[in-house]
């Protein structure tokens, strides 16, 4: 083991918030080095940043993810500077299905309400135009939805490689993979970081470990009620080389024996598996809290789930998944709770020293994250409202949560 080394920032976790993170970070005029510790090997698929894409949207039913939305578009326009490689794309997002249907991703009705409330344009749609238009059939003639014009995909691989190549381009950043931390010290004016190969000490301290999140958090006595996912993607083959889709999700009602009815998907994406197109359920039959209990495979179920979805209502794809993957994701217990975002709790010594994110569907979100948890390490503070996802009311002593 070597000397124990001081940075002015130390961020737990390699994955797309931790490199947006360290890539604000580098920006600032008040930081002189910056520490990224990453368990595994960088752009891995063993946690929550793994996967060729995520999707891209506006509408939500809370307004203030909305908003949020919203604010993190010139970040994604920042960042798609520094590359030639489409980082976002803009097809469109088309919700369809019953319209008062709740799932993880909200409800159609409540959506469109906020929608109209910022002034978003989109297209509303019944079930015949959304067949005659994307390419679905069989749907129930009581569906209906809308079409946005500003959502997409994001290219997931490409993201993760400019937040990289930025960070360490600074000059600012270490960027050290293969250091699983076993030990964190919370002390009044500096942090001290042991890991499986070396210490470290540091000023303040971002803790952006996705599923592992409450690994991280044990070290200082206490966890986040979280659950994960363990969630499967499949992809079909195109049987016409002209015919795409937007991005989509469809909302039905539960069908017996464990189907929620919740599936979404992409257009074809040039950069992953090109002739086929992404499909996958909206819910993963394998949840669990220690991402030790993950399994090395896609659940079968939800893949024949998923299959025999496309079968039903898209006729111009392959009836059988050719490709399978899968990607944890975390998600807060509570259903009303969108993602953790917040300092550390009080009863942690020197609290605000230490910001938290965790938990959500928010890859949608990643440069304008990194760059609140960025301001609040090294300001204290941030100009974007954050009361939503605060902490304290929600975490527990590890003994709490058996």
């Amino acid at each position: 083991m070597s000397g124990t080394k001081f940075y002015d920032l130390i961020v737990i976790g390699g994955g797309a918030m931790g490199l947006a993170t360290a890539y604000h970070a580098s920006k600032s005029q008040n930081v002189s080095n910056v520490l990224v510790l990453e368990q595994y090997a960088f752009y891995n698929e063993l946690s929550s940043s793994g996967g060729s894409s995520r999707q891209f949207r506006l509408q939500y039913e809370e307004d203030y993810m909305a908003k949020l939305v919203l604010a993190a578009i010139p970040y994604w326009d920042e960042l798609q500077a520094h590359t030639d490689i489409t980082l976002r794309t803009k097809v469109g997002s088309l919700w369809f299905g019953a319209a008062d249907v709740q799932s993880s991703e909200g409800q159609i009705n409540a959506a469109r309400n906020v929608l109209d409330q910022l002034n978003l344009p989109y297209q509303n749609l019944c079930a015949a135009e959304i067949e005659n238009e994307f390419h679905f059939t069989n749907l129930p003639d009581s569906y209906g939805g809308f079409f946005q014009p500003d959502g997409g995909s994001l290219n997931t691989p490409a993201i993760l490689r400019t937040l990289y190549q930025q960070a360490a381009a600074s000059k600012r950043v270490t960027l050290s993979p293969q250091q699983k931390v076993i030990e964190l010290i919370a002390g009044e004016h500096e942090i001290v970081v042991r890991t499986t190969a070396d210490t470290f000490t540091a000023k303040k301290l971002v803790i952006a470990a996705g599923p592992f999140t409450n690994e991280i958090l044990k070290l200082l006595g206490i966890e986040l009620n979280i659950i994960i996912w363990q969630m499967v993607s499949c992809y079909f083959k195109k049987k016409h080389a002209g015919v795409d889709f937007p991005s989509w999700f469809v909302f039905e009602e539960p069908k017996e024996y464990y189907d929620p009815g919740l599936y979404y998907g992409f257009e074809e994406m040039s950069w992953s598996n090109p002739g086929f197109i992404r499909v996958a359920p909206a819910f993963a039959l394998h949840t669990f809290r220690d991402p030790a209990d993950r399994t090395d495979r896609p659940d079968a179920m939800d893949v024949w789930r998923t299959a025999q979805w496309v079968q039903n209502h898209m006729p111009e794809l392959e009836a059988e998944a050719r490709f399978k993957s899968w990607c944890m994701a975390a998600l807060p217990a509570h259903n009303a709770k969108k993602m953790f975002l917040d300092f550390a709790p009080n009863a942690i010594p020197s609290h605000r020293n230490i910001v938290i994110f965790s938990a959500g569907w928010a890859f949608k979100f990643v440069p304008l994250i990194g760059k609140i948890c960025a301001d609040l390490a090294i300001a204290g503070k941030t100009s974007v409202d954050i009361s939503k996802f605060g902490i304290e009311e929600f975490y527990e002593r590890p003994c709490d949560l058996d």
